[in-house]
């Protein structure tokens, strides 16, 4: 024991000495760097209008650093250009870095910075720089002009000979739902949507815009558009051959290096207190206060959307706040988990999301006692009644489902914490305060469907009441619709099938006789179908092979 704690110790000493020596804090403005600066080269293979591709290589360095400034701007040292530019460590089996930028602006000069370095000491090599000059011509039809966070231009090059030509421009995700939804295709969505031009042009686009067909489109960091262009044809619409599309990303923001305190007061079962205290170089936020449930089902087309529906329309600045502020959350629901979202901006417009959890507290007042009972209507085929009664309600939301819709939405992948109450309150219909009024008397609120329910159908009533402090409660109810009634009138539907003769008249004025069936369907196989609907079925009702008069000018 005794020679292995000397040896331990030992040990320990030989590890201090070594970290002793080879220790350094890149700040120790007054140790002596002997050490050679790395090798570093720095080549520039692609330039477009908006991108622009190079590498950076060294032979002994660590990590490397660049930034790329508009030609006026400079760089002061290697060590400001590691804390102010963008960094990367080396690949283990490669010490050269392939790069591509994709937000620059057209006809713009720029001048790319690089240097690497070594660590332990920390040893930078010299500032290399490469001009970028994108005043390059368009390659086609579409060209991205600039990108950025939250705007974007693109230039129309009209084809040659062409006289029109038109164009739109959407994010891809509305695109896609559209032409998924209607079974369109580009062709289909540029001659229904686009607008039409007659000359070479660059299009802008700043934080919000309005589609062609009124809808705003609000602009994001990470969020992926399409452009559609194509000439027009001498009838005035675009060839599927003419039509060209260019799809793209805003540019990613960068993360904010700064942090955003938040803590939650107050709490109660439908208010909560909710400081945010964001920390200097936080210039700006915006903050989204909502079910835990709803941020988790979001979360699901990934952290772009989050952030997206933390932030909101931009036009919209209520849920905009600069240095500390308390959010008095209101309309909360009792016991519910809760998160609010939080996305800062820096002076350079990166940002920081912070997701905050809390939960509200348990109800205090009394729920509602809320019961429904089917009641007689006189055309059971096609409607149905309830009577409903309740107590302690404010609100009530009502809907007959076809049977099984209920769960099925329940069972989908993220609405777990969803009940039925729920279902019902997002795809029902509200009642009026007068109905809820009626629904609290000892008579209680006779509810009807309307008539176009169909007939022998499974169908599910259901129906929600909240009390004031929005904790609800459902009922539902499965009933099946009647089948339609057999009227027979003495029999004459059971005797009517047979076979007959009829006359009309052919184009001449001439009487044409012509064998009729009528039966109680067109085969075996359809005549409970015809049965439950209280139909017959004419069979050969036409003169075979003679041209006949309508029998409206018999």
């Amino acid at each position: 024991m005794r020679t292995s704690y000397y040896f331990g110790g030992m040990v320990g000493f030989v590890l201090m000495s070594l970290m002793g020596l080879l220790g350094c804090s890149d700040d120790d403005e007054s140790k002596v760097v002997t050490s050679i600066p790395p090798s570093i080269n720095l080549e520039v293979s692609d330039v477009t209008r908006t991108t622009a591709s190079f590498s950076i290589s060294s032979s002994d360095a660590t990590d490397y650093a660049y930034v790329i400034l508009p030609d006026a701007e400079k760089i002061a040292d290697a060590k400001t250009l590691f804390k102010e530019g963008t960094a990367g460590i080396f690949e283990k089996d490669s010490q050269t870095a392939k790069i591509t930028l994709t937000d620059l602006t057209g006809d713009s000069n720029y001048m790319l910075y690089a240097a690497v370095r070594t660590i332990n000491p920390f040893v930078y090599s010299e500032i290399l720089s490469q001009p970028i000059d994108t005043h390059k011509p368009y390659s086609g039809m579409i060209s991205l002009e600039s990108v950025g966070t939250t705007s974007f231009s693109y230039h129309i090059m009209k084809p040659e000979g062409a006289a029109k030509y038109k164009h739109v421009c959407l994010s891809k995700s509305d695109f896609d739902y559209i032409i998924n939804l209607v079974g369109g295709t580009p062709t289909s969505y540029v001659n229904a949507f686009g607008t039409e031009a007659t000359e070479d042009k660059t299009y802008l686009f700043d934080t919000t815009f309005l589609d062609a067909s009124g809808f705003r489109q609000d602009i994001y960091s990470d969020m992926e558009f399409i452009v559609i262009a194509g000439e027009l044809n001498e009838e005035g619409t675009v060839d599927e051959k003419a039509v060209k599309t260019l799809v793209f990303k805003t540019k990613k923001a960068g993360k904010a290096p700064y942090n955003i305190e938040v803590m939650v007061k107050n709490i109660t079962s439908m208010t909560a207190d909710i400081n945010i205290i964001p920390e200097a170089g936080i210039e700006r936020f915006r903050y989204h206060v909502n079910t835990k449930a709803e941020f988790d089902y979001m979360s699901f087309e990934g952290e772009a959307s989050v952030r997206r529906m933390i932030i909101g329309p931009w036009s919209e600045t209520s849920n905009e706040g600069t240095g500390s502020i308390v959010v008095n959350a209101k309309g909360l629901k009792p016991n519910t988990d809760y998160q609010v979202g939080i996305v800062g901006f820096d002076k350079d417009n990166r940002e920081k999301l912070l997701l905050y959890d809390f939960r509200t507290g348990e109800p205090i007042g009394p729920l509602p006692e809320l019961s429904a009972t089917p009641e007689s209507v006189e055309t059971p085929w096609n409607k149905a009644a309830f009577r409903i009664k309740t107590t302690h309600t404010v609100s009530m939301v009502a809907g007959i489902f076809p049977r099984g819709s209920i769960n099925e939405v329940l069972s989908r992948p993220g609405n777990e914490s969803l009940t039925a109450g729920d279902v019902i309150a997002n795809n029902g219909s509200s009642l009026t305060p007068e109905q809820v009024a009626a629904a609290m008397t000892a008579e209680g609120l006779l509810l009807e469907s309307s008539d176009n329910l169909s007939q022998n159908t499974e169908y599910e009533f259901g129906i929600y009441a909240a009390n004031e402090e929005g904790v609800g409660v459902s009922v539902v109810h499965d009933f099946t619709t009647a089948t339609l009634p057999q009227y027979d009138g003495n029999g004459v539907r059971a005797k009517l099938p047979g076979k007959y003769t009829a006359t009309t008249k052919d184009v001449t004025g001439q009487n044409v006789t012509f064998p009729v069936v009528i039966a109680t369907g067109v085969n075996e196989t359809t005549e409970k179908a015809y049965h439950d609907k209280n139909r017959l079925v004419v069979l050969g009702f036409a003169p075979s092979g003679v041209e006949y008069a309508s029998p409206e000018l018999c």
